[in-house]
């Protein structure tokens, strides 16, 4: 793992087996980051299950009451465990998680002291400061797919957007208390199938996707509905991207006499 703009590199692969990761770095808060390895259940053809999982682990919630996840701060250079308490009711039963193909994509968020992550067809919200994590259920309407979603930050908190065909819908996370709701902010069509989601703008309610079939990234403004050309983009396909914030710390800081 090299820090952006430092000198500094870590060795980070010890625990990646069997286990989804996720980079934690907000250049504002700190110019450490931290790496965060989420167990999750592999997944087994249906006819298989049986066969290979015993009927009692089979019924075991998931996630389980209390998760442990695998974590490297690059302030100690150190992996350690940390167990975080559920509050509220579990995605379901590892029996539902077996069948699900995982996710390829490790998109996260990190908002006020939060983690948040995709696994499973649900959203985690992991509490860094209380050690307690959250099940958030998917926007509505959106459950039935596996796969395209894209979590991340943007201008307000925490938003997903969802891009099937032609049609992109992003929601925004609203927290009230514990309380957790999607709301739709946009729902856009066209007439191009071929999309890729790039990310979210992280100080504007804007998000970058990239169009195939003429390499091009657009930007699309879903507070007002505008489209922007930005420029080509010389690539076959994209299959994985993380928006980069510039760091203005450390060796990158215009404060630095």
């Amino acid at each position: 793992m090299c820090t952006p703009g430092m000198e500094d590199v870590d060795h980070v692969d010890r625990y990646m087996d069997f286990h989804d990761q996720y980079l934690v770095f907000d250049p504002a808060v700190s110019p450490h980051y931290e790496v965060f390895l989420s167990k999750y259940v592999p997944f087994i053809p249906l006819s298989d299950i049986n066969k290979l999982v015993g009927p009692r682990i089979q019924e075991r919630e998931w996630p389980p009451s209390i998760f442990v996840l695998l974590v490297f701060s690059s302030g100690t250079k150190k992996w350690e465990e940390r167990s975080f308490v559920r509050e509220g009711e579990a995605a379901g039963t590892i029996r539902n998680m077996l069948h699900l193909p995982p996710s390829n994509h490790w998109y996260a968020a990190y908002w006020q002291g939060s983690l948040y992550y995709h696994q499973h067809g649900v959203f985690m919200r992991v509490s860094l400061s209380t050690d307690n994590y959250q099940v958030i259920k998917p926007p509505k309407g959106s459950q039935k797919y596996l796969s395209g979603h894209y979590l991340g930050k943007s201008k307000n908190g925490v938003y997903c957007a969802l891009l099937y065909g032609p049609r992109l819908r992003i929601w925004y996370l609203v927290e009230t208390g514990d309380q957790m709701k999607w709301v739709l902010k946009c729902s856009i069509n066209d007439s191009y199938n071929d999309k890729t989601l790039l990310g979210f703008h992280p100080n504007k309610e804007t998000v970058f996707v990239f169009q195939r079939p003429f390499k091009r990234v657009m930007a699309y403004h879903f507070n007002s509905s505008k489209t922007e050309d930005l420029g080509p983009l010389t690539a076959n396909r994209v299959w994985l991207s993380f928006p980069y914030t510039l760091c203005l710390m450390g060796e990158l800081s215009s404060n630095k006499q």
